[in-house]
């Protein structure tokens, strides 16, 4: 009882997080809050958990800081990556995280944001430059081009594992009766990691009574060793085929017909002569469904966002003519 209060008392305060121990609970405020998933809230768990900034009661010992450390500050989904991330440098082993729920829950925002955090936390280590930081920001939406060849493979990586989101939404996920965003597949998410050596972080330092070192300036330098993301990988499983020929009444199959009917005339009509004309009255398969606007976006505006997202895994010309080619005879 006294955990349902907890939840309903701060989710009227707008505070969707609570916490359980060591699980984070979310309830699904259905809307969303640029302040709570802000760059600066981002860079304040990860300097706060993994880079182990000093607070500024200095007076606390290490062990009052441990042991205050997850009153400190509000419960928050970048406190569960923050933590895996950090487990993942000190311990060098895998670490997972577990995001579940009922539908409508909040389970594909939720995984998005972690994914977003952890691709990208290594930019508020203190050594990462403004710069750098701002060009791994701005490769989530466009592509950049770094003069520094390391990081422009590095920026592609990362461009690529957030670009892979609004693929797997178009073609996996569907209108409900409980939530217009809904996964119908199950997905294991791998992202992979090369850590920093150890010594390179401590190297010519001295390490204070806050387990940080200080380099000859005085400037303290964490000494949790650097994870960069290099990769990643998915299994997919549980996806509901059935979806493809029926569904209930009011909810849709999934996003990919529905975006690939409000695509421009001219592309729809280059797949096929006539298709151009076609609406969603035009096949049973998706039927004409009272939504058009899913997750404050219409079905046009996220048919450009998914041939981005193709684009940026180099499938566009002939590949992508192929692809929705297959789509449009499945319509059939």
């Amino acid at each position: 009882a006294s955990v349902l209060y907890n939840l309903r008392e701060r989710h009227k305060k707008g505070l969707p997080y609570t916490r359980v121990g060591k699980i984070v609970v979310a309830m699904n405020p259905y809307e969303w809050s640029t302040a709570l998933y802000s760059s600066k809230k981002q860079i304040f768990y990860a300097k706060q958990l993994i880079w182990k900034e000093p607070v500024r009661n200095h007076r606390r010992s290490m062990q009052q800081l441990e042991d205050s450390n997850r009153v400190s500050y509000e419960p928050h989904v970048y406190e569960t990556s923050s933590n895996a991330y950090c487990g993942l440098a000190l311990e060098q082993r895998d670490q997972s995280i577990m995001v579940s729920g009922v539908s409508g829950a909040g389970k594909t925002e939720t995984v998005k944001i972690i994914m977003k955090h952890l691709a990208t936390v290594q930019t508020s280590h203190p050594s990462f430059s403004h710069e750098k930081r701002e060009m791994t920001n701005k490769s989530m939406e466009i592509e950049i081009v770094s003069k520094n060849n390391e990081d422009n493979a590095r920026l592609k990586v990362v461009s690529k594992v957030l670009q892979s989101n609004p693929i797997f939404e178009a073609f996996g996920n569907a209108k409900t009766e409980r939530n217009d965003n809904s996964s119908r597949f199950g997905r294991l998410t791998k992202l992979h990691f090369t850590i920093e050596k150890k010594e390179n972080t401590t190297l010519g330092a001295n390490k204070n009574e806050l387990g940080l070192i200080g380099d000859n300036d005085g400037n303290k330098i964490s000494t949790v060793p650097v994870c960069s993301l290099v990769g990643s990988s998915f299994e997919i499983f549980l996806l509901e085929k059935a979806r493809v020929v029926s569904h209930s009444k009011n909810e849709r199959t999934f996003h990919i017909f529905y975006q690939l009917l409000a695509a421009p005339f001219s592309f729809k009509e280059n797949l096929f002569k006539g298709f151009g004309s076609a609406t969603r009255d035009s096949f049973r398969y998706v039927e004409d469904v009272d939504t058009e606007i899913i997750g404050g976006m219409t079905d046009a505006e996220h048919f450009d966002k998914t041939i981005s997202a193709l684009k940026t895994f180099g499938i566009e010309g002939e590949e992508l003519h192929t692809l929705m080619m297959a789509l449009c005879i499945v319509l059939q």
